[in-house]
């Protein structure tokens, strides 16, 4: 058991170190960087929006994939026109007016560059020492803890899925951010048991 404590803490600190390290405090991306940073901002979380938009093409005829991600405050949006290069960015607020119908944008603004802020990283902070309590005190009702543990990791399973399907990269900081969370009740359901079993030899 204090293997088990060992090895779950340190990977909650592995966790909360890599989340501040892995991941940058932010990305600055400009027009003219390799296609591929666009995956940087899908990797923080943010979601790709879904829009209709008409196909375009660059200076040389080639037509060009255009991601946009919904990146808040509110309801801003970032739109990157791609190939091999980042051909162009268009920042902007968009206004859905009814459900299931096409919104209106508001404060267009053509950037060459445009800085994406890693997201905040509380709720991690906050909900670790609620699992790894929640983990301590279910301890004593072995099948209950198994279930809902069990229950943790598909849904921590299905909101990282679901975060890497819609950014359509692996989102990084979901996924770290969900190790924490699978190895928090596994080091309090542990220092629970390694309790129990010292009262036991006493």
């Amino acid at each position: 058991m204090k293997t088990v404590s060992i090895i779950s803490g340190s990977v909650v600190i592995a966790a909360a170190i890599s989340i501040n390290t892995i991941i940058p405090a932010s990305v600055t991306l400009n027009v003219g960087d390799d296609g591929s940073c666009v995956n940087k901002v899908g990797s923080y979380g943010y979601g790709k929006s879904m829009f209709s938009l008409r196909p375009k093409k660059d200076a040389k005829g080639d037509f060009l994939k255009p991601s946009a991600f919904w990146i808040g405050p509110g309801e801003y949006h970032l739109l990157i026109w791609h190939n091999d290069r980042i051909n162009s960015m268009t920042h902007f607020r968009h206004e859905q007016l009814a459900p299931f119908t096409y919104g209106e944008w508001h404060d267009i603004k053509q950037v060459d560059t445009f800085t994406v802020s890693r997201p905040s990283t509380m709720l991690f902070f906050v909900v670790t020492p609620i699992l790894a309590i929640g983990g301590y005190f279910l301890s004593r009702f072995r099948r209950t803890s198994i279930a809902l543990f069990v229950l943790l990791i598909f849904f921590v399973f299905f909101i990282v899925l679901g975060f890497s399907l819609i950014a359509e990269t692996i989102a990084t900081l979901p996924l770290l951010a969900g190790i924490g969370w699978i190895a928090a009740p596994i080091f309090g359901s542990s220092l629970a048991l390694k309790r129990n079993a010292s009262s036991e030899l006493v």
